[in-house]
């Protein structure tokens, strides 16, 4: 499993992305970062064209990071 970033802090879409999407025991997984949230369609696209049962999202944010993540994806926890 490996693909380039898809989006990137601050800049545009990479040309030569994939979205990545593999098979696991507990599913069809598809793969993205943290800042890939901010795009609705990715998601979409991975579970509706390439089959995603499984979205896999990881970060890691520090309190004040977070907060603002939280705050622009409209999360209240």
């Amino acid at each position: 499993m490996h693909g380039l970033l898809l989006h990137l802090y601050g800049m545009p879409p990479c040309a030569r992305a994939q979205l990545v999407v593999c098979d696991s025991p507990v599913g069809r997984l598809g793969v993205t970062v943290c800042y890939d949230l901010r795009f609705p369609a990715v998601y979409q696209e991975l579970v509706f064209e390439r089959g995603a049962e499984v979205l896999l999202v990881p970060s890691a944010f520090t309190v004040k990071t977070g907060a603002r993540v939280r705050t622009a994806l409209g999360v209240h926890c």
